[in-house]
């Protein structure tokens, strides 16, 4: 509840009398249990829900919200790049089970496919000096796409500074007042919570370059968390089986 206090939206689905499953190799997870209202989970990818899932929803009894979560390609992605044979491959096999699983749906089921970012190629790694990464109480948060700093108090102005020589060229520097009045993470205001969390400063780029401290994972290809059109458009496919 500290980590995540406000209701997830499965949370009023199921408050609304709805039966919730879940699909995913993650179930075991605090976040999937918190995003899915502590659902019964079934640990598996979207290829082993093909045979179950539809079997779970005829045999339910009243209105159900089901949710298949599969790693890839996500993982691909991160691990050989975006635009490879390896990501071509599994997303290819996915239609394929998703059109198995479509097949066996009940009558007058709504199938939804989505996600939740797309990827680019990582270019440029910027490592940030040790001069900088002691002004922050921690290292940064959120994603290397878009790293967030919590500075500590009296260096605000030299860590910007700092930043700006060493990143300046591919990356803007934001105050947290900057991101919330451009709406970067949504409309103003932000809640307590989010400023908090957010930090003083958020860097983002209109490249694909990544700012690397020692918490992150360097050697990915593929990342995401920035604003570009690869990263921030998805897709949506929405189809009814016939009732």
């Amino acid at each position: 509840k500290e980590m995540f206090p406000a209701p997830s939206i499965f949370q009023r689905v199921k408050d609304s009398g709805r039966i919730i499953h879940a699909f995913s190799e993650f179930g075991a997870s605090k976040f999937s249990q918190y995003m899915c209202a502590e659902a019964d989970y079934h640990l598996s990818d979207l290829h082993g829900s093909v045979a179950d899932l539809p079997a779970y929803l005829h045999a339910s009894t009243g209105s159900t919200l089901t949710y298949v979560y599969d790693f890839n390609p996500d993982h691909l992605e991160h691990e050989h790049g975006p635009f490879t044979k390896e990501v071509e491959d599994v997303l290819l096999k996915h239609e394929e089970d998703v059109a198995a699983v479509a097949a066996k749906l009940p009558p007058d089921t709504l199938l939804v496919m989505t996600a939740d970012h797309g990827q680019v190629q990582r270019e440029k790694v910027y490592a940030l000096s040790e001069a900088a990464l002691a002004m922050l109480k921690h290292n940064p948060t959120v994603e290397p796409r878009s790293p967030c700093f919590h500075v500590k108090p009296g260096f605000h102005d030299k860590f910007a500074e700092i930043f700006r020589a060493e990143a300046g060229q591919d990356f803007a520097l934001l105050t947290a007042d900057e991101v919330e009045a451009l709406g970067v993470l949504g409309p103003a205001p932000l809640c307590p919570l989010a400023r908090e969390r957010l930090g003083d400063f958020m860097a983002l780029s209109p490249t694909c370059h990544v700012v690397w401290d020692p918490d992150t994972v360097s050697k990915h290809v593929g990342v995401h968390g920035g604003m570009t059109p690869g990263e921030v458009q998805i897709p949506v496919i929405v189809v009814r089986t016939p009732a």
